[in-house]
């Protein structure tokens, strides 16, 4: 059998995969994962006691930024 008469019969009875697709599948799991993350990181690192202030300053909007640039970049990846 030539490999063209193997990949034509293979996809004669190809139909459409079951479930869901793939970026249905991962836009179900990044709000988990968002969750798990970021539990993860409050029992270790724990909250800052002053987070109130440290949010009012500028360069901690600007590592939030970043930090949801690098996310979103890696999720279109």
């Amino acid at each position: 059998m030539q490999t063209d008469d193997l990949i034509a019969t293979l996809a004669a009875d190809a139909g459409r995969a079951p479930g869901q697709t793939p970026p249905q599948r991962l836009a179900l799991l990044v709000p988990v994962g968002v969750v798990v993350a970021l539990a993860g990181v409050l029992v270790w690192l724990k909250i800052r006691p002053d987070l109130a202030q440290a949010a009012s300053g500028g360069f901690f909007w600007i590592k939030a930024a970043y930090t949801a640039a690098l996310g979103l970049g890696g999720y279109l990846a």
